[in-house]
């Protein structure tokens, strides 16, 4: 009888240890295809939209999601770079749209107001431009920039020179934004400064209220006209 009761043990014990030995192998298989279907998918993401996709550290690990929730997870967030390819491609168009339309106007001639070399004043014009990639026109960037003016021959409040510039994050989804380039032109007969900017957005991009990645979008154009009067 205790024979027979051991060797039930026995049996038991060796199913046990059978399928231990199989199911763990496995189950790290499973982790390490998961880990690696995210991190290709993530990388084809990048290259195809032209954004850096960052994790998050408040982001699931890869190795706790299901092939069925990355897959999810990807399908949202390729749809919401769809609708960001879009708006930086409008907004790109408008950009050039504006400098053609300026360069045809004449208003580039500055020969029509000669200064008195007198500073004025020390005055500062600030725009707000809305742009995003994850959600278009969801994030407000501040642009500012400051110059001395002068009067000319005719008494006209003109620009005497550009003293600085800047941009930064003002309001709604972005996180963080990095100007990367700047440029200016002095236009009307000195009248007005054409301000050109161009930097990075910073989105978060979020499921059930916790972020998973960092999404950085370039080339983004901001731009505005800076009166002196």
């Amino acid at each position: 009888m205790r024979k027979s009761l051991n060797k039930v043990i026995s049996m038991v014990l060796s199913t046990a240890c059978i399928l231990t030995m199989t199911t763990f192998p496995t189950f790290a298989a499973d982790t390490n295809s998961s880990a690696d279907k995210l991190a290709t998918e993530l990388s084809q993401l990048e290259e195809k939209y032209n954004v850096t996709i960052k994790e998050a550290p408040t982001a699931r690990k890869s190795s706790t999601l299901s092939l069925e929730e990355i897959d999810n997870t990807l399908v949202d967030l390729e749809a919401a770079l769809i609708k960001g390819q879009q708006a930086r491609t409008e907004n790109q168009q408008a950009y050039e749209q504006y400098m053609q339309e300026l360069s045809d106007s004449g208003r580039m001639d500055n020969s029509i107001s000669p200064d008195i070399p007198t500073p004025k004043s020390l005055i500062s014009r600030t725009h707000y431009q809305s742009i995003g990639s994850l959600v278009p026109n969801g994030t407000s960037i501040r642009c500012n920039m400051t110059g001395t003016t002068t009067s000319d021959a005719y008494d006209n409040t003109v620009w005497k020179s550009f003293v600085s510039h800047s941009s930064r994050l003002s309001s709604g989804f972005g996180t963080d934004w990095n100007e990367t380039d700047f440029s200016y032109d002095l236009i009307d007969g000195r009248r007005t400064y054409v301000c050109r900017f161009t930097g990075t957005l910073e989105e978060p991009y979020k499921q059930s209220g916790i972020i998973q990645y960092y999404v950085y979008s370039e080339g983004w154009k901001l731009w505005f006209e800076a009166y002196s009067a």
